[in-house]
Formats: C-alpha cells, sequence, structure tokens
C-alpha cells in the first residue's frame, strides 16, 4: 500500500476547506427559504464565511479558490436573509 504524501494530504485539507465553506453557504441559503429556520441558517452562514476565509489563504489552485468564492457568495446572501428574518437567536 502507498504512502500518501505530505503534498497530497495538504491539497486534501485545502480542497476540504472549500467544500465544507460551499456545503455550509448552501446550507445557509436552502435555511433562508424557511423563516422558522432562520437560527441554524445564520450560523451555518456565518461558519461559511469565516472557513471560507481561511479556504482562500490557503487554496493554491484555482479550481479551490472558484468553489470558495461560490460558498462565499452562497453564505453572503444566506446569511442577510436569515438575520433579516431573526438573526442568530
Amino acid at each position: 500500500m502507498a504512502r500518501t504524501s505530505l503534498v497530497d494530504r495538504t491539497d486534501l485539507r485545502q480542497e476540504a476547506f472549500a467544500a465544507m465553506t460551499a456545503f455550509f453557504g448552501a446550507v445557509s441559503l436552502v435555511c433562508a427559504a424557511a423563516a422558522s429556520w432562520h437560527v441554524p441558517g445564520a450560523w451555518a452562514g456565518a461558519t461559511a464565511l469565516l472557513l471560507g476565509a481561511v479556504a482562500q489563504m490557503v487554496s493554491t489552485t484555482t479550481a479551490q479558490r472558484w468553489v470558495t468564492v461560490f460558498g462565499w457568495g452562497a453564505a453572503m446572501v444566506g446569511t442577510m436573509l436569515n438575520v433579516a428574518h431573526g438573526g442568530f437567536g
């Protein structure tokens, strides 16, 4: 069985940050569709915004940056709508 090199594990971590940003951004948008889900949606959006900042700083490929930017956009819109529905608490 071949060992994974340090470069491969680092790239996997960077892709995980980008994927988590997109996932939490999408969750924030889905929660914004139902006004009663504003609390988890706002927290998911805030989490995506923070993860997106980290993902942008550590990303090495253009594809990772694209995923991060789309996740950031979804998180921003979702967070704004969730805050308009009642905010974080």
